[in-house]
């Protein structure tokens, strides 16, 4: 499961910084650092792609 650090997280692999991706393999240890507030779930391609149309269709909607 790919996450993001809000901390720095140590593993095997290295150190990852707050904002940095990770992958955690163990489903139930991801989730446990998620739970913990150490890290958030990695959006997904599609979830980033459909963010970012919404974004200047908003910002096209202004109010004067």
């Amino acid at each position: 499961m790919k996450l993001i650090a809000l901390v720095t997280i140590v593993t095997a692999g290295g150190e990852t910084p707050p904002g940095g991706e990770l992958e955690i393999k163990d489903k139930s240890d991801a989730e446990s650092l998620i739970d913990r507030g150490f890290a958030r779930a990695a959006e997904t391609k599609s979830k980033a792609q459909s963010a970012q149309v919404s974004e200047p269709a908003a910002a096209s909607e202004k109010t004067d």
